[in-house]
């Protein structure tokens, strides 16, 4: 009986241990995160959500479901191609537009 009762201790005081520790990393854990005065995670901050990922699907890819890496460097070289002629410096001699705009 005695030997019984020692290991119930000994397996209670490992169960106690193990959740001290498993407590006490999510605490550590918790501590880094920013909180608003409410106490809840502080979200606020400058995000980055640019993707090369359209809201459709384009209709030339038909049903395939993967591109090849040229077919997606492709798309990265345009995008930067476009990026890069949108940026360029516009001409400050340039003509006034017609009226009612050029387009």
């Amino acid at each position: 009986m005695f030997s019984s009762r020692s290991a119930n201790i000994k397996l209670n005081t490992l169960l106690i241990i193990g959740f001290v520790l498993s407590s006490a990393t999510v605490l550590v854990a918790e501590a880094d995160i920013k909180r608003t005065s409410s106490g809840k995670p502080d979200l606020s901050g400058t995000y980055n959500a640019a993707t090369l990922t359209p809201l459709e699907r384009p209709e030339k890819f038909g049903d395939n479901l993967y591109l090849t890496p040229e077919e997606a460097d492709e798309i990265e070289k345009n995008e930067q191609t476009r990026i890069a002629e949108r940026s360029a410096v516009s001409d400050p001699d340039r003509e006034a537009p017609p009226d009612g705009g050029d387009g």
